[in-house]
């Protein structure tokens, strides 16, 4: 995911009745991205211009046509600023507790490598899976990896005897 990603959403049911912006075009914040005609029980037709909730670029459009449907409270649009991006890493409980935030990181996408760095160790690991997660973050500012694609990550520990058996 990017550092920053929003979902936009509506508060009312309506039809999509413009698009102002295509995927991949940049967006700032508080920028008209779609406008919805609405019908409230008992009032005139209205539309209501939604805004982007963060600057960054289009990444998704939900809806794909013109007049259609759309019900309040489902994205209808992700906006992601993807500059940076923050991948969400989940660890077998003995090597989660033995990551600290000065490990080094190698992320890789295909034979892409970039350094990454981690900014948060989750306090609270997964019970059903005894698994615990790591945020790392790796620079993107060429945004020539998209958010949402899966990346191998290679975190640099201590090295231990292990015994292996034919």
């Amino acid at each position: 995911a990017g550092r920053s990603q929003a979902d936009g959403f509506t508060t009312v049911d309506g039809h999509i009745i413009s698009k102002e912006v295509k995927e991949q075009d940049a967006v700032r914040a508080c920028q008209v991205f779609f406008l919805v005609e609405r019908a409230s029980q008992g009032e005139d037709f209205q539309k209501l211009r939604v805004t982007s909730p963060i600057s960054g670029w289009v990444g998704r459009w939900y809806v794909t046509n013109l007049g259609e449907q759309i019900v309040a409270r489902e994205p209808v649009v992700t906006i992601v600023d993807d500059r940076v991006l923050r991948l969400t890493v989940f660890l077998p409980t003995e090597e989660w507790l033995k990551v600290a935030r000065e490990t080094r990181v190698t992320v890789s996408i295909g034979s892409q490598k970039r350094a990454g760095k981690i900014v948060s160790i989750a306090r609270a690991g997964i019970a059903q899976s005894g698994r615990g997660s790591i945020i790392v973050e790796v620079d993107n500012k060429n945004r020539d990896w998209r958010a949402g694609m899966l990346a191998n990550i290679q975190l640099d520990m201590a090295p231990e005897n292990r015994l292996i058996v034919p």
